[in-house]
């Protein structure tokens, strides 16, 4: 790899580190989807809920991380294509087409 892409790449991480740990949507979905598998008789709640969070924000890095890696790694890879180049910009022109042609045609509430 280019020191340029590993920079982009540790950049990345970052900004989605910070994202992570913003409180705001992320409180809300932990105090509303984890108490759910929370035991009082297995230990202090508020410990059980820290562990079970660092465990979620584990898990959603790993996803993302590796989502984008391998979307980095296609788009370089079929990117270059002019064949796939242009099948993309066929596919990506008839969806919005069709959206927009959805939108034209559907009736205001």
């Amino acid at each position: 790899m280019q020191m340029e892409n590993i920079e982009q790449i540790v950049a990345f991480v970052m900004l989605s580190l910070a994202v992570a740990s913003v409180p705001g949507p992320t409180a809300l979905f932990f105090l509303s989807f984890l108490p759910q598998f929370i035991d009082p008789l297995q230990g202090a709640p508020a410990v059980q809920m820290m562990i079970l969070g660092w465990i979620l924000v584990c898990t959603a890095f790993t996803a993302d991380l590796l989502i984008a890696v391998s979307g980095g790694f296609l788009s370089g890879t079929l990117g270059s294509q002019p064949l796939v180049r242009k099948i993309q910009h066929r596919v990506a022109g008839t969806i919005l087409v069709a959206l927009g042609l959805r939108l034209a045609i559907s009736e205001p509430k």
